[in-house]
């Protein structure tokens, strides 16, 4: 029955995003319509995510019965802080692992990219993942995933990005896209914070949306950037 329910929701999330792709190359799930009710697709979603980073399923029963009264997690909750943080290198990124009190996490990612051939010639990835160009002293990232799920909402945006010695940039930012299940979610919108860093700050590109509880009782903004540096590129929840 899970797998039917995953491949269920799957198909669902598949089409909304070739919808928004042709409309304004920005994807949000859920509408004030169907806001008073939540389906098995939520928790099938919810205990996918959580299976994956190995919670165990007493303490997702727990979660979810938060969830399922209209509370946040602290996972979800601005200004809470992670009693832990892991970094990994996940298959194709970079990710950071953070467990709240409650027991809940948040897990942030930065796509790592494919080195682009010095001879000129397109690598396999290149056409759709992160490529890595080098050159003139110069380090140019291109068409890079940024995201951030907590098994209750998934943000995520492509950009673009270069980095020197003395010099950091952030472009091309684009396909913003926000899933929200015991929710919804409002349309993301994308913000160029500092597209130059300074000598002081980073640049950084910002993405936005605000979650609603399904029952209406909870309500929480939603925020996932970019940050680059001359030194190193990273992700961030605000």
């Amino acid at each position: 029955m899970k797998n039917k329910l995953k491949t269920r929701l799957g198909r669902f999330v598949s089409a909304c995003v070739v919808v928004a792709g042709v409309s304004s190359g920005m994807l949000f799930v859920g509408s004030a319509a169907n806001a008073a009710e939540i389906t098995s697709d939520d928790s099938a979603a919810f205990e996918e995510f959580y299976d994956r980073y190995g919670v165990d399923d007493a303490t997702q029963q727990r979660l979810i019965q938060v969830l399922e009264s209209g509370e946040l997690l602290d996972s979800m909750t601005s200004g809470a802080e992670p009693v832990s943080t892991v970094e990994t290198d996940a298959e194709g990124s970079t990710e950071i692992i953070s467990t709240f009190e409650d027991g809940s996490i948040s897990v942030t990612s930065l796509e790592k990219p494919s080195v682009a051939p010095s001879d000129g010639t397109v690598a396999p990835r290149a056409v759709s993942g992160c490529t890595l160009y080098n050159g003139g002293g110069f380090a140019s990232y291109s068409n890079c995933l940024v995201s951030n799920g907590n098994g209750t909402t998934s943000l995520q945006f492509r950009a673009d990005y270069s980095r020197s010695a003395n010099s950091a940039s952030i472009s091309n930012w684009r396909d913003a896209q926000v899933v929200a299940h015991y929710g919804t979610a409002s349309a993301p919108t994308l913000t160029p914070v500092r597209t130059t860093a300074t000598p002081q700050q980073p640049a950084v590109v910002t993405m936005y949306s605000r979650f609603t509880s399904y029952n209406g009782l909870s309500s929480e903004d939603l925020y996932l950037s970019l940050r680059v540096s001359p030194s190193q590129a990273w992700t961030t929840t605000y």
